[in-house]
């Protein structure tokens, strides 16, 4: 419950190497769904008009996981990082 209390309590634990763990970890996992996911759809492409549209929303997936690991991990550079994100998303 302590250390429940200091995570919320401590705003720098976002620059911390506990934090860029979890963020690895939590965008490998994300990846690797999304991934599997698209594979699937790619495999049983059925309905050729409904799943690109799931492709575009899958495909968002590892770039919102990677550009928030990299904006966590490098925090100096995360206004750019950011902004390439919100650049995919426009597109």
């Amino acid at each position: 419950k302590i250390k429940v209390r200091y995570l919320v309590m401590n705003p720098h634990w976002v620059e911390s190497s506990s934090a860029a763990a979890v963020a690895v970890i939590v965008t490998v996992f994300a990846m690797g769904m999304s991934f599997y996911n698209i594979m699937k759809h790619a495999v049983y492409y059925n309905s050729p008009r409904t799943q690109k549209y799931i492709f575009r929303i899958l495909g968002i997936i590892p770039v919102y996981a990677l550009s928030s690991c990299i904006s966590i991990i490098f925090s100096d550079v995360s206004v750019i990082i950011l902004t390439i994100r919100d650049m995919y998303e426009a597109f």
